[in-house]
């Protein structure tokens, strides 16, 4: 009898010791990592007074809290002031956080058919309209080709500065 009540105890203090011990702070830190949204094969238009100004495309959305995150994304936008003039850039992975975007994993940037970049990281500022990144990359520019590291692009001003840059003018 003596054993069994021991027993018992022991029993009823290991499961009071577990729940309280359970920390309700990582409950809620696994329930904030789980997406509010998540589109399968979704597109997204931006539709203007002037018609669509830009496009979304991924293969998976996921939209948390703070975060949004595109998987296989492709993000294309016309250019204002210029009607014909279209930026398209790919990437496996696009994350936007507030006004920034960092496209990550194979970047392929294209702007009409005179600037291509690809890299592997790539961060845009959508209010100041100015790309950076600090890794390697390599482009074409008007047919002349471009390699470097830490590219700034800055769309407002038609600006590209790079480090360690190399760029071969093609005479033909």
């Amino acid at each position: 009898m003596a054993i069994r009540v021991f027993v018992y105890s022991l029993l009823f203090l290991s499961v009071l010791s577990v729940l309280l011990s359970s920390d309700t702070k990582s409950i809620e830190e696994k329930q904030e990592e789980r997406p509010l949204l998540t589109f399968h094969d979704s597109t997204l238009y931006v539709i203007g007074k002037d018609g669509i100004e830009s496009m979304v495309n991924s293969k998976k959305a996921l939209r948390y809290k703070n975060r949004d995150v595109l998987l296989d994304g492709k993000l294309v936008s016309k250019v204002k002031n210029e009607p014909n003039l279209v930026d398209s850039v790919n990437a496996n992975i696009i994350l936007k956080i507030e006004d920034n975007l960092t496209f990550m994993n194979d970047v392929n940037y294209t702007r009409g058919d005179f600037i291509t970049l690809k890299t592997d990281q790539l961060d845009y500022d959508l209010k100041r309209k100015i790309a950076k990144n600090t890794t390697s990359f390599k482009g074409n520019y008007h047919g002349d080709s471009l390699k470097g590291t830490n590219l700034y692009l800055d769309l407002n001003k038609s600006i590209i500065k790079a480090k360690k840059s190399h760029f071969k003018i093609n005479m033909n």
